[in-house]
């Protein structure tokens, strides 16, 4: 299973970072080195998460197709939603339902320039960024519930997704410039205007099951650690709070809601770049990569059926294997 072997964090100066774009690429190099250097790492690979407050969430419906003409579809789509041109944008999806002609989809559409200063900075520390994601969706993915709440705090920004049906609805960053001993209800006043556009996109079940305290709260991120500000969210949206709960295995002086994003990123890559199943199935998905959130049988691109046909394969391949292994062996004792 996963396993959370090292950890670190570092802050940086001031004015390095600004709303989520990297403003001071050298700076941010100079503390990632140190970071690295600190915990001993000498990897090449990381998966990388982007902060955009620019995040655009769509239900688009395409025709049905296969391979790269639903990223083209998409494309498309998303020409028509925004003047920005399509090579200034990243976007993930994940298909929600198949008809004859039709297939509905998920959009989620960011901003690249964002993300490309970290990224350059991050490859000037030594490491190849091998995947990127937006942070909001890391966070949903660690924590892994169908339908939930989520806020991740940071020091100078946070999160907000609503999930419901395994479908990160709605996705939210804003940026703040609180001082970081600021009282829990100024951030509040942030916080309840992005939760009523966040009710916006969900349906009256959804609202009932919140307002019953059916919907489970997680608070992650940096101020999740403190109890006030988690008793705060409780009483101003009369929400019950749960644990984070995330499915790995770590040491006990972990802090493992604080590090919510990045194990989200470490669930988004390993979902996307290993497994035999998946590399078996990728003809079958497409290099946007898809957030799908739990349960396993409903991720995007590899469904039940393919996913036998591949557990199949695998079993068979295996089978020839042993069977060639058994035949050289015979060959061998036979020369002998």
């Amino acid at each position: 299973g996963r396993r959370v072997l090292k950890w670190g964090m570092v802050s940086v100066p001031g004015g390095v970072v600004v709303d989520g774009v990297v403003r001071e690429p050298a700076a941010l190099v100079r503390a990632l080195d140190a970071l690295l250097r600190d915990l001993g790492i000498r990897t090449k690979r990381a998966a990388f998460g982007v902060a955009d407050p620019s995040l655009l969430v769509r239900r688009l419906v395409i025709p049905r197709l296969s391979g790269k003409g639903t990223e083209e579809a998409l494309g498309r789509e998303i020409r028509r939603l925004t003047p920005v041109p399509l090579e200034d944008l990243r976007f993930e999806w994940m298909q929600l339902g198949k008809a004859k002609e039709l297939q509905e989809t998920l959009v989620v559409v960011s901003l690249r320039h964002p993300g490309e200063a970290g990224g350059a900075a991050v490859r000037m520390a030594g490491i190849k960024p091998v995947f990127a994601t937006s942070r909001a969706l890391a966070v949903a993915r660690a924590v892994g519930l169908s339908t939930a709440v989520v806020v991740n705090v940071e020091r100078a920004c946070f999160d907000l997704v609503f999930v419901q049906g395994n479908v990160p609805v709605f996705l939210s960053t804003i940026s703040h410039d609180l001082p970081r001993d600021a009282n829990p209800h100024e951030l509040m006043s942030l916080l309840q205007g992005e939760w009523s556009r966040g009710l916006e996109a969900v349906d009256d079940t959804f609202k009932a099951a919140l307002s019953s305290r059916a919907v489970p709260v997680v608070v992650t991120g940096a101020a999740a650690t403190e109890g006030e500000f988690t008793q705060t969210i409780e009483e101003v949206f009369s929400v019950t709070v749960v644990p984070f709960n995330p499915p790995f295995r770590f040491p006990a002086e972990f802090s493992a809601c604080q590090y919510a994003a990045g194990l989200g990123l470490a669930i988004s890559y390993q979902s996307q770049a290993s497994g035999v199943l998946r590399l078996l199935a990728r003809r079958s998905r497409l290099r946007c990569p898809s957030f799908d959130l739990v349960p396993r049988e409903t991720r995007q691109g590899v469904s039940p059926r393919r996913r036998w046909m591949a557990v199949g394969v695998a079993i068979a391949s295996l089978a020839l294997l042993a069977v060639f292994g058994r035949v050289g062996a015979n060959a061998n004792r036979e020369a002998h």
